[in-house]
């Protein structure tokens, strides 16, 4: 299977998640039982994989890290747009 890349990375958010869970002290196993509860089963790897941009993020994947690590969608936004 062919995946999209941009600059060698399946998202462009994936250290500022990362940055977003560290500053909050949130362990990875603590992250994945939230999204858990809405729902989406991720295993700590994957969300290691997303943190690392080895793993893309669905929409909904990623609406629900931005609720659980109350990420504001405006730095999102100016990321994807500087990854460009």
């Amino acid at each position: 299977m062919n995946y999209r890349k941009f600059n060698s990375k399946f998202n462009v958010t994936g250290e500022y998640i990362r940055n977003a869970r560290i500053e909050k002290h949130f362990t990875r196993p603590y992250v994945c039982k939230q999204l858990d509860l809405y729902g989406i089963n991720f295993h700590v790897n994957e969300l290691y994989k997303i943190e690392h941009g080895e793993k893309a993020l669905k929409d909904f994947e990623l609406i629900a890290l931005c609720i659980i690590l109350d990420l504001d969608y405006n730095v999102l936004k100016s990321l994807i747009l500087d990854a460009n």
